[in-house]
């Protein structure tokens, strides 16, 4: 009778970047797939295989690209039908499961769908108001500092956050102000 293959179940480090807006990440591993020179019967030629000593496997590297849904949640499990090890006798292979590892990215924090980021300021910037470039997960905006700026206010732009789990909304990206004296 055909014995299922195995899961396999590891963690994949995914930069900051990808897990907030999705993307597809490379991802090696090995697994075990039946024996090529044997074909899975752990003998040949009426003797016990030399390749995978009787054991009808062997260790096989695998890469795969991984494709990571946008705004996906750091430690999710990931699931990837049929890329576990294989099956015995004939047996569909098992699965892989990967939990995400959300590499950090200075300057920005994720907080759920949201993304902090710190904005050192010039006194007089705060004090007077005016422009000031800042950096957004996939491009660079210029806002409006208002005059009167205090350190530790808060500035929101909506929809340049993270995506939303599984969708194509975003959430905020919010600039905290930090005065730096001159």
């Amino acid at each position: 009778m055909p014995r299922a293959g195995f899961d396999l179940q590891f963690m994949i480090n995914v930069p900051f970047m990808t897990v907030a807006l999705g993307g597809v990440v490379p991802y090696s591993y090995e697994k075990y797939v039946n024996c090529g020179d044997c074909e899975g019967t752990g003998e040949k030629d009426d003797t016990t295989c030399e390749t995978c000593q009787g054991k009808r496997w062997v260790v096989s590297p695998v890469t795969l690209d991984v494709k990571i849904p946008p705004g996906v949640a750091d430690q999710y499990t990931l699931c990837i039908h049929k890329e576990g090890g294989e099956g015995l006798n004939g047996a569909p292979p098992g699965d892989l499961f990967l939990k995400v590892q959300t590499q950090p990215h200075p300057p920005f924090k994720r907080v759920k769908e949201n993304i902090l980021v710190e904005a050192p300021i010039p006194a007089s910037l705060a004090e007077n108001g005016g422009p000031l470039k800042v950096q957004t997960l996939n491009s660079t905006k210029t806002i409006e500092v208002e005059e009167g700026t205090i350190s530790g206010e808060e500035y929101r732009i909506p929809g340049e956050g993270a995506a939303i789990m599984w969708g194509k909304k975003r959430g905020d990206l919010i600039i905290k102000f930090i005065i730096e004296d001159e």
